[in-house]
């Protein structure tokens, strides 16, 4: 709570007059703001998508996701200098470019399905938080606060998520793990949405944390990056194998080459080890983690085959519901404008896998780019692969320009924002994960920091320690 406090710059509120201590911050909107996000990012992170089905019941269910972005946007309206600076960009540009195409869609279809049409336009409407991410380092207390904060959620959390998997194993549960209560989930996690995480907080500590005085220590980090790669094998999940490997990859590019190297031959060595053990655990009851469990879901990723991969039929149906929509898009009557805001495209494409009675049917065809394009038509698409596009070019070129200064810290925060990317995009690419707040609010906010650490000067105010400790 202190390290936020202070990286929220409550300090700063001390030489106001009129105000004592904890009265001061409870009346500023940044720090409601900045309480609120904090909150949202951990609770997603440790509860998944049961923490987004948390609301005030009002009639029309109102979630914790958009209490936050109101939060933000009653803050943004003071501190509009700072988050309109992001417009200046081309990822800033396109971004709004790709709302307001959103809202286009979503209106007409209002009237025809009320606040179907406003969840579904979560896709485009959460990319406020790149914003609000953006100004909330800016005006806070810098990259060293917000470096510290995250490497303290990232210290236990790789250890939170075998400690998941080992009582989905003891509670013989297969699929996600699930908890309810009076019909809704309170812990919906999904092993694609923890491998996201996981990597985030591998290339955390391999990119940023030397940069950081205090944070390096070799057991300690050793132990942490040993308890994640265990924590991804637990998972079993070929979208949790992709996500870590894209990140992994995109982290040996960004020059941690030779501590990868290391990490690499460590899971290497495991696995090494359990075949030689010939070490078989339920971790989930409908697919063993054993070696050959892994092989079969490492070629089920790139084979065409069949009858030679683990969970082929869903590949199969992903396909299929792909190719339906490239038919009525790229040729069809959708091409210019999708479907809209508020259909459910698994009932409009005949690809529903719930039952009438599901509270939280399917509505995506598990990839955001087509989700993009069914709702946005070819438009949408082409400012959805612009927006990435500029993104990944924008902090690349930033990536090396801090290396050419010499300044670490911002060199490896914007390293990891290109490693975040990389995770949530694959992971995106075949689940509903950017449709969805847990997703969404994480990703669109590690952007915003990638833009504000592009947009500080080498060795300015926004890279130092905050002059109080």
């Amino acid at each position: 709570m202190k390290g936020l406090l202070r990286f929220l710059g409550a300090e700063a509120l001390q030489d106001r007059p009129g105000r004592a201590g904890c009265a001061r911050i409870a009346w500023s909107t940044k720090h409601l703001f900045g309480l609120a996000l904090a909150s949202l990012l951990v609770g997603y992170a440790v509860l998944g998508r049961g923490f987004a089905y948390l609301h005030v019941p009002l009639g029309i269910p109102v979630y914790v996701g958009e209490i936050g972005l109101v939060i933000g946007a009653a803050w943004a309206l003071t501190s509009r200098r700072f988050w309109l600076g992001t417009l200046g960009t081309l990822p800033g540009m396109f971004l709004a470019a790709f709302v307001l195409w959103g809202v286009i869609r979503t209106v007409p279809y209002l009237g025809r399905h009320g606040t179907e049409a406003v969840r579904d336009a979560a896709l485009y409407y959460y990319g406020a938080y790149l914003f609000l991410g953006y100004a909330l380092v800016r005006e806070g207390g810098g990259l060293v606060a917000l470096a510290r904060l995250y490497a303290k959620l990232g210290k236990w959390y790789v250890f939170w998520v075998p400690v998941v998997f080992l009582g989905l194993a003891m509670a013989q549960h297969s699929g996600p793990l699930r908890a309810t209560a009076g019909g809704d989930f309170l812990l919906l996690l999904n092993p694609g949405d923890f491998a996201v995480h996981l990597a985030g907080v591998v290339t955390f500590f391999l990119l940023v944390a030397e940069n950081i005085p205090g944070l390096k220590d070799p057991r300690r980090t050793a132990l942490w990056y040993a308890t994640a790669l265990l924590s991804a094998l637990l998972t079993m999940s070929r979208a949790a194998y992709l996500a870590m490997g894209c990140a992994g990859a995109a982290a040996l590019f960004l020059g941690a080459s030779e501590k990868l190297s290391r990490l690499l031959l460590a899971g290497v060595l495991a696995i090494m080890l359990l075949l030689a053990m010939n070490l078989q655990a339920g971790v989930r009851p409908s697919r063993e983690a054993s070696l050959g469990t892994m092989a079969s879901l490492v070629q089920g990723i790139i084979s065409s085959d069949d009858r030679t991969a683990v969970g082929q039929d869903t590949k199969r149906w992903r396909l299929l519901w792909w190719g339906k929509i490239l038919r009525e898009t790229l040729w069809g009557e959708y091409f210019w404008m999708g479907r809209g805001f508020g259909e459910n495209l698994a009932d409009a494409h005949g690809f529903q896998t719930g039952s009438a009675t599901d509270t939280h049917p399917l509505r995506s065809p598990h990839s955001v780019h087509f989700t993009v394009l069914a709702r946005m038509g070819v438009p949408g698409l082409l400012l959805w692969l612009g927006l990435n596009g500029t993104l990944v070019l924008h902090l690349m070129l930033a990536w090396r320009r801090a290396r050419q200064a010499g300044d670490g810290l911002r060199q490896g925060i914007l390293a990891w924002a290109l490693c975040f990317w990389a995770a949530t995009v694959v992971h995106a690419s075949f689940g509903v994960y950017l449709e969805s707040p847990q997703g969404a609010i994480w990703f669109w906010f590690a952007m915003g920091v990638g833009l504000a650490a592009a947009s500080a000067v080498p060795g300015g105010r926004q890279n130092r320690e905050p002059l109080r400790r």
